[in-house]
């Protein structure tokens, strides 16, 4: 494998356990009855997406150049 193809590994990886803990945090903040926890846990799962999608963006970028 070569080290472009371990790279967009890597990165399936991370988008893979950055949607775990978007989807952890989100059930955290459903089951949550303190409205601070609730908000804590709405935040923490509103960086995670951004992460994702950061990752996404990056992934995008490799896949287009390992094509070239």
């Amino acid at each position: 494998m070569a080290l472009k193809e371990k790279e967009i590994q890597a990165i399936e990886d991370l988008c893979t356990q950055e949607q775990c803990c978007i989807d952890k945090y989100t059930k955290y903040c459903s089951e949550a009855k303190d409205p601070v926890l609730q908000n804590l846990y709405k935040q923490i799962a509103q960086k995670e997406r951004e992460h994702l999608q950061s990752l996404k963006q990056v992934y995008l970028l490799m896949l287009k150049d390992l094509k070239r």
